[in-house]
């Protein structure tokens, strides 16, 4: 907006410079502002004729008054190259000869290389001085997370998946996919289309401890539920403040019951995919630290939970199809297709996985975030059937198409784990995509109702058991 404002102003300038030219008292002006204090350029409008020098030199003092006065890169580099156009034009009047021409064309280089120093001094400054002060915060403030010990380097340095300083996804993946969708911004973010997001708290339940028993599953929102299974209650992905690590953005949805740490049973178990924002909560972890007895998660995420207070003796770290047994509950950490990273030069130096969770009453998968891969198929065959599987189906687009799964892609995976029960999770809690909040809901029930897919569809908040499963639309009616 302030760039065509002051484009306009110096192209009406400019115009205004032809009548100027025309009238003699100009030339008086002009000359009275620059006799003396470049007397080269004194004899040399002397010597032009008045209408040609006039707009020559009135042209000149109407830029340079833009360039010392905007404070714009983008506009300043548009006065440049009218600057140089302008003056080009005025060089090869034959009025001048070539000395004076010569002379011209130095005056006008040099006054591009002084505004242009001023310029870069003054944009690259504070950009030199923001990027230090990231740099330290990043450095300095728990929620990035720590670098591993002596002993999970070991075991990094001897993942088969793991080369080149980063590890490393089964197939082929680029992060970011040719897209036909409309491109998405980050004004975008801060200022949605009506209706992306909800327009009042979404409907929930009131957390009751006394329904969670062995056998039964609740939904806390996006990546993060509770299951009961041999007396013990594991919690996946507990994440309860925000989804990214800045004072703005990335909160959570409004639902009418809200659910905060100090409403949960006791955990006795928490499983973590991987250290993205939205599935990693440092607040959330640190208050677990001293409670929860066993944290399970892949290699690397290790040194962020011991550097917010989780003891080492509590962490379990493990590799692609490497399990763990804890109190007769198998934990097995299974490929996905995704990445990790909590700052700019660390992605992907973290694993990134989902869970096969198998008591003796029960059969799990946790995919935390993926995108589609033929992988869910070994998987299914390997560890499957399972009970039920609680699947990526949200923040996806065509952009980032081989991270996360499209809700067709997601009812497929169910089918490849051989699951009896598709649980849509990744929806609801955040705005991390382009997509309505309830765009992953109706396409993926619309897709599991086409292909005879048993689907869960509890409210946010609500306790329920396999043999009562709840698969209400909810959601309908909600936009305005």
């Amino acid at each position: 907006m302030l760039f065509g404002i002051e484009t306009n102003r110096i192209c009406a300038s400019i115009g205004e410079v032809s009548e100027w030219s025309k009238e003699h008292a100009w030339k008086a002006c002009i000359r009275q502002r620059i006799e003396g204090s470049n007397p080269s350029l004194t004899a040399i409008y002397q010597k032009a004729p008045v209408a040609d020098a006039s707009g020559a030199f009135s042209y000149m003092m109407i830029i340079n008054h833009y360039l010392v006065t905007s404070a714009t890169l983008g506009i300043r580099c548009f006065i440049l190259l009218v600057h140089v156009s302008m003056l080009s034009h005025y060089i090869k009047l034959k009025n001048f000869n070539y000395s004076e021409r010569c002379f011209l064309r130095s005056h006008m280089q040099n006054k591009i290389i002084k505004y242009t120093k001023k310029t870069l001094l003054w944009t690259l400054t504070p950009v030199l001085i923001l990027v230090i002060a990231v740099a330290i915060v990043m450095h300095l403030h728990p929620t990035f997370g720590d670098g591993p010990n002596a002993e999970s380097l070991t075991k990094i340095s001897q993942s088969k998946h793991y080369h080149d300083g980063h590890f490393h996804n089964l197939v082929k993946t680029d992060l970011m996919t040719e897209s036909d969708e409309e491109s998405y911004s980050i004004m975008d973010y801060f200022f949605p289309p009506e209706d992306k997001n909800p327009v009042k708290p979404l409907p929930s339940k009131k957390l009751e401890n006394a329904n969670i028993k062995n056998g039964t599953y609740t939904w806390l929102g996006h990546a993060s539920f509770l299951m009961k299974t041999n007396d013990l209650t594991i919690l996946t992905d507990p994440v309860f403040n925000g989804a990214t690590p800045l004072p703005f953005g990335g909160k959570p949805f409004p639902i009418e019951h809200p659910i905060h740490i100090e409403h949960l049973p006791k955990v006795n178990v928490v499983v973590i995919s991987h250290d993205h924002y939205d599935h990693l909560d440092y607040k959330g972890i640190k208050d677990f630290a001293q409670s929860v007895d066993m944290f399970f998660v892949p290699l690397g995420v290790k040194a962020h939970i011991m550097k917010w207070g989780v003891s080492e003796a509590k962490i379990i770290e493990m590799d692609w199809y490497e399990n763990s047994r804890y109190k007769n509950i198998e934990f097995t950490l299974v490929p996905a297709r995704h990445f990790s990273g909590r700052g700019i030069t660390d992605q992907s130096s973290t694993l990134w996985g989902g869970w096969v969770i198998k008591s003796d009453n029960q059969n799990v998968y946790f995919s935390g975030d993926s995108g589609y891969f033929k992988e869910f198929q070994k998987i299914g065959e390997k560890y499957g059937p399972f009970d039920i599987a609680f699947i990526d189906t949200g923040a996806y687009n065509q952009a980032w198409a081989t991270v996360h799964m499209m809700p067709e892609e997601s009812v497929q995976a169910s089918i490849d784990l051989k699951a009896k029960v598709y649980f849509p999770i990744g929806w609801s809690k955040f705005d991390l995509a382009p997509h309505m909040w309830d765009d992953p809901i109706i396409r993926a029930f619309k897709e599991a109702t086409k292909k005879n897919v048993t689907i869960a569809t509890p409210l946010i908040g609500e306790t329920f058991s396999l043999d009562k499963l709840p698969q209400e639309q909810w959601w309908q009616g909600l936009r305005e």
